[in-house]
């Protein structure tokens, strides 16, 4: 019972550990966008695109779909990201 236990706990301990890497990772990520995108001006333009980062989507689908790269990093998700405290 008890290596068991000890097993179970470092397992959760090394998931917990990946868990704040990736969102440190993830945080980089759009930190370094912004501010890619403030250099180019592109967060002053005009986008005719369907928003991909609308409020119809919760904050969880949100997160994982910025973290696994399948939304375009357009000025809106930045902003949203910005407002979740990811940036």
């Amino acid at each position: 019972m008890d290596a068991q236990r000890k097993v179970l706990s470092s397992v959760t301990k090394i998931q917990q550990d990946d868990k704040k890497t990736s969102e440190a990772a993830l945080e980089e990520r759009i930190t370094a966008k912004v501010k890619e995108t403030v250099e180019n001006d592109e967060a002053n333009s005009v986008s005719t695109e369907q928003s991909t980062g609308g409020g119809s989507m919760n904050d969880a689908v949100f997160k994982q779909k910025l973290g696994d790269g399948s939304l375009d990093i357009t000025a809106e998700v930045l902003k949203r990201a910005a407002a979740l405290g990811l940036a």
